[in-house]
């Protein structure tokens, strides 16, 4: 760990790299990632965005090395809130997000030409 400590560790701006090879650059307190950071993953994921209590929460970008990408809110270390996901097929959903997973209000779109699909729940209510 190179940075600022507190008398509980990394605290204030610091970066440390796990013997595993994930990276994490940016704020911590009190031991743990919290505020604005970057959270790189051996697999070649990356996270950007907001952090608490070492999890990712608030704003924040999610980067997959497959190519897709997920911009929006986040609790507890998943997509959580609203946010659009960008998959590397070009499939696109804007929407509402729980535990990681579509959920609520939201609309898919498919780039084939077959259409923007729009939910409440599980039921479609616009399909175009």
């Amino acid at each position: 760990m190179q940075g600022d400590y507190g008398d509980n560790g990394p605290h204030g701006f610091g970066t440390k790299t796990w013997k595993d090879g994930r990276r994490y650059e940016g704020q911590w307190a009190n031991g743990c990632q919290h505020g604005k950071g970057r959270f790189s993953e051996v697999n070649g994921n990356v996270y950007e965005g907001e952090f608490f209590a070492g999890k990712a929460e608030g704003e924040g970008v999610l980067k997959t090395a497959k190519g897709d990408v997920y911009a929006g809110q986040w609790q507890q270390g998943r997509e959580w809130g609203e946010g659009v996901c960008q998959w590397a097929d070009h499939r696109k959903y804007t929407g509402d997000w729980q535990g990681g997973k579509k959920h609520g209000q939201g609309c898919m779109m498919w780039p084939d030409g077959t259409g923007t699909r729009c939910f409440s729940g599980s039921h479609c209510v616009h399909s175009v």
